[in-house]
């Protein structure tokens, strides 16, 4: 409780007022004392003084004017003198002027009372005689201290005193001293008043800066108190801080949300300090909340066991292409586990996680491209070994043809194998056409012109299926691309859609829309869908679900994309349907128009 009171600012401030207070008027209080005792004993010596030189200057009226006079009439004395003692002039003026010091200065002393008081006294001391004359004194102050001034009478060495008693000088001095004290008493208590008002008022105005710090703890949005004066100043500061804090805290937060990036900070009790939204998008937890045990159920025992061994020998553990399987999908993250300081100086172990699926992706499509790459050379090789003997062949079998045409069942047996050799050329064609593309050249076309081109050859097939055909938002639809290459993936995957749907069922939609930096044909059919286990696998050669298909329509495709740098992506389920979405860049425009000036 003692501790908790000398260590409010409030006491503290109302003590030390109170001791300057104090402090300063006791001190004031001795000086002013002493100057006035100093003054009062200068007056009293002052006024002794003044009674001293009349004194002195009944003596000297007395006495130096009248001594010519005295030799005279000690002259005449003489000559009068008759005793049996001899004597001489002088010891007749002696014996005149000891008669006149004892009745004259006896008489000026008691003519002269009533400038000493009752407290006073005076006298005189002639040298000459060594004695003293016309000496008063109160009796009743013999006991008292006394203030004497002494005043010289010629240069023999005689003087006048005149003293006072310090009886009256102690009374006035206690009189002054009272008066001064009272004066004193009434200052400090007001001035004790206005320390206890000044220092209320003043630890209050601290103690709402210090309430305000205290709310500014909770929430830097909350602005400090309104004061005057330089407290005022200083809680205006704190705002303006605070101000700076939000605008610095909002930056970081902002840069922490938006970077890519994922952070998760934990200290040594396995708790999670700290998380950007990045992390939990990509951990795909949408509770917004990120706990231990999420990260050991999605990251895996070898990252705890990471954060553990991080926490006791303080070192860094990086994970390159960590595999993290997450519903739905499988990912890789980049992961670092690094231990820090805090600025409490507590360890607290940052983790941060970078999603690198694509580059693994791409790291393996590319592995997979120099594989196709490598096996499109081969296969190109072979396709063409097989149709040079092949084209001898249906030579061979369409001149047995005309030989054998009387024979029962040959004429069929002929064109069975001239068909199955037409479907072989057919498959080399497709071959070559994959593993051997030919050159892109790029110009401008009106994609609604390209879709009604595929329209009408596609037409039979379309009034086979039954299927309602729809065509939207090509009008305006203008690409930069290679034409051929084009028609040839616009018409597989419209085909795909077409044999896709169910007879009298069907629905085929193509239609265009714009995103981003690219222009999007679709191809939508709510036919039988992809199934998920096969969407890593239809852009494959030679993969297929149709009885007769090749698989080398969509590998043909994707191929021709990538030749004119767009894209083909699609989406599909079981009971909505496939839609395939081939992209062309926008900027394409302005390159080819600047190439031609």
């Amino acid at each position: 409780m003692l501790k908790k009171m000398f260590g409010s600012v409030r006491f503290q401030v109302i003590i030390f007022t109170l001791l300057v207070v104090l402090a300063g008027n006791i001190t004031l209080n001795y000086f002013l004392t002493q100057n006035a005792v100093e003054m009062l004993i200068n007056e009293k010596q002052e006024k002794l003084e003044n009674t001293g030189h009349y004194l002195l200057n009944l003596y000297e009226q007395y006495f130096v004017g009248d001594q010519c006079i005295i030799r005279i009439e000690a002259r005449e004395h003489l000559k009068k003198y008759t005793g049996d003692t001899p004597k001489t002039e002088e010891d007749m003026f002696q014996e005149m002027m000891k008669y006149k010091f004892s009745s004259t200065l006896t008489g000026i002393i008691e003519t002269s009372i009533d400038l000493f008081g009752e407290e006073g006294g005076a006298g005189f001391y002639i040298k000459e005689e060594n004695r003293v004359y016309g000496f008063y004194e109160e009796p009743s102050m013999f006991p008292y201290q006394k203030l004497i001034v002494r005043i010289p009478v010629g240069e023999s060495g005689s003087y006048i005193w005149v003293e006072e008693s310090y009886k009256n000088i102690d009374a006035k001095i206690a009189s002054l001293q009272q008066k001064t004290n009272d004066i004193t008493l009434i200052i400090v208590f007001i001035l004790l008043l206005f320390s206890l008002f000044f220092g209320f008022s003043f630890s209050n105005r601290i103690k709402k800066v210090l309430f305000g710090l205290k709310d500014l703890e909770q929430d830097l949005y909350k602005p400090m108190p309104i004061i005057d004066g330089e407290l005022g100043e200083i809680s205006r500061g704190i705002d303006q801080l605070a101000q700076s804090l939000i605008l610095s805290r909002t930056r970081s937060d902002l840069i922490l949300n938006n970077a890519s990036t994922g952070m998760i900070s934990i200290d040594k009790n396995n708790q999670v300090l700290f998380f950007n939204d990045a992390a939990t998008n990509l951990l795909n937890i949408k509770e917004g909340l990120i706990s231990m045990e999420q990260i050991r159920t999605i990251l895996g025992p070898i990252i705890e066991n990471v954060i553990n061994r991080t926490f006791k020998i303080g070192h860094s553990f990086s994970f390159d292409n960590y595999p993290v399987k997450l519903p739905n999908m499988q990912k890789y993250f980049h992961i670092v586990v690094s231990s820090h300081l805090d600025p409490t100086k507590e360890k607290i172990i940052l983790i941060t996680l970078d999603d690198v699926t694509e580059n693994v992706k791409l790291i393996r499509e590319a592995e997979k491209n120099e594989s196709l790459r490598m096996l499109g050379m081969f296969t190109t090789g072979i396709a063409h070994e097989i149709r040079n003997p092949l084209t001898s062949v249906k030579g061979f079998v369409q001149l047995l043809g005309k030989k054998v045409v009387n024979v029962d069942g040959a004429p069929r047996m002929v064109h069975l194998v001239t068909r199955e050799i037409d479907r072989l050329e057919s498959l080399l064609k497709d071959l070559i056409t994959y593993a051997r593309p030919s050159k892109t050249n790029f110009e401008w076309m009106q994609v609604s012109d390209l879709i009604s081109i595929i329209e009408k050859l596609l037409t039979e097939k379309i009034k086979q299926r039954k299927l309602v055909w729809y065509v939207k938002n090509v009008e305006k639809l203008e690409i930069c691309a290679d034409s051929r290459k084009v028609h040839q993936v616009l018409f597989n995957l419209v085909l795909n859609a077409i044999q896709s749907v169910k007879i009298d069922k069907g629905e085929v939609t193509v239609y265009g829309i714009e995103e981003n930096d690219y222009f999007w044909i679709c191809i939508k059919d709510n036919g039988y869908g992809i199934a998920s286990e096969d969407f890593g696998k239809i852009f494959t050669p030679f993969f297929t679900t149709k009885d007769k298909g090749t698989g080398l329509g969509l590998a043909i495709s994707r191929r021709m994309m990538e030749d004119m740098n767009g894209k083909i992506v699609f989406e599909s389920s079981r009971t909505k349907g496939t839609t395939f979405k081939i992209g062309f860049e926008k900027w394409r425009k302005t390159e080819i128009q600047s190439n031609n000036i």
